[in-house]
């Protein structure tokens, strides 16, 4: 998976590492996934998915390759719970009503 960083060109023309940045956003995707770092927080990593109204949880972890194993647990459990909520939805054709 491709992962676009926002590491910064020196002004001496050099570049830092790309696994320097402090944002990746997972390039190509319609999520909005993002793994980001928070200013004054060390280098604790934290999850953001527009789609799914993530934003800014944390991971518990510094380390990128952790925080991307952790993000696809979270985002698989989260799909798999909109799945049955729309199944239910769907599958139920009887209309009833209620007081609140």
């Amino acid at each position: 998976m491709l992962w676009k960083s926002n590491a910064k060109t020196r002004y001496d023309a050099t570049q830092e590492e790309l696994t320097e940045g402090t944002i990746f956003n997972l390039k190509d995707n319609k999520l909005g996934i993002c793994i980001h770092k928070i200013h004054y927080l060390g280098d604790k990593l934290f999850l953001n998915c527009g789609a799914l109204n993530i934003k800014d949880l944390d991971l518990h972890t510094e380390d990128f390759e952790e925080a991307v194993e952790k993000s696809k647990e979270i985002l698989k459990c989260k799909a798999i719970s909109i799945r049955d909520s729309v199944l239910a939805f769907t599958d139920d054709d009887e209309i009833e009503f209620c007081k609140y």
